[in-house]
């Protein structure tokens, strides 16, 4: 894997986006922004962000009185070229938290005063305003070279859109379980050239079913060594995706919840 150093610094990285979450922080809205490159994955954030929402101008004046008063997370009003469908000239109105928006609101709509786009989560409108999809080039200005064996930091970078294709590493998952969905029987990984699958047993074993393409039966005899070296593998293996068949609603959720269970992590993103 090739890692980003304070020697590339200038140079550009053509990746495709994976994931983003937000977060407030005591410096502002903070972006957490995780890429597929041809160096490896990418970790991007983008700090002291503020999170907006739009009212009529007319109202401006009176929901600054309102939020100045009872709203710490409250920054600004500002007026804007910009309009509504019935041709209204609008205002921003910002915050250095989402918890602040989201306070905001509520008091918005207890004096039945219009608001638009407050649903628009941090992270949605950074890229949509940079019409941002998943392929990108992006231009480090500031890393954080962390004590982490899988990706450093970039901070605050200029991102661009980019024709790149990315070559993705995917991993299908397959959870089997009882029929009262209580305990777990196995856990099956699929890849491009590597099959393994864990299975509840009476004995721990290893069978080595094909040689050449490396597909292994492992067995223990408990659910949590089970998991365990289920966590072990998807670090090893470090994919961009993991696909299934309702691998969201059904096997990630059952995993969680057998882990909160066993006092297990479930640490599977490369983020821990």
């Amino acid at each position: 894997m090739t890692f980003i150093t304070e020697d590339s610094i200038n140079l550009s990285i053509n990746a495709f986006l994976l994931t983003r979450q937000w977060s407030d922080t005591a410096h502002g809205i903070v972006l957490d922004f995780w890429f597929a490159s041809d160096a490896g994955p990418l970790h991007v954030q983008i700090e002291n962000q503020q999170s907006v929402f739009f009212i009529l101008q007319k109202d401006m004046k009176q929901v600054h009185n309102l939020l100045i008063l009872n709203n710490k997370d409250y920054s600004h009003c500002k007026k804007l070229q910009l309009k509504d469908f019935h041709q209204h000239t609008i205002t921003g109105v910002y915050f250095n938290s989402q918890y602040g928006l989201y306070q905001a609101i509520d008091s918005l709509n207890s004096q039945k005063i219009i608001h638009y786009e407050a649903d628009i989560r941090p992270v949605e409108r950074y890229l949509s305003e940079r019409f941002l999809t998943g392929p990108v080039t992006i231009q480090p200005k500031n890393i954080i070279n962390k004590a982490d064996p899988i990706v450093n930091t970039i901070i605050n970078p200029l991102i661009k859109p980019h024709p790149y294709q990315a070559q993705f590493k995917i991993i299908s998952l397959d959870i089997e379980t009882a029929y009262d969905s209580l305990t777990l029987y196995s856990i099956s990984l699929l890849s491009k050239d590597w099959h393994v699958t864990l299975m509840l047993d009476e004995l721990d074993s290893i069978i080595s079913t094909d040689t050449n393409s490396k597909q292994n039966i492992e067995f223990f005899t408990t659910e949590k060594a089970l998991l365990l070296r289920f966590i072990a593998l998807i670090h090893e293996q470090d994919p961009d995706i993991i696909i299934g068949w309702n691998v969201v609603n059904f096997d990630f959720r059952f995993l969680q919840n057998k882990a909160d269970d066993l006092k297990i992590r479930l640490t599977l993103g490369r983020s821990d």
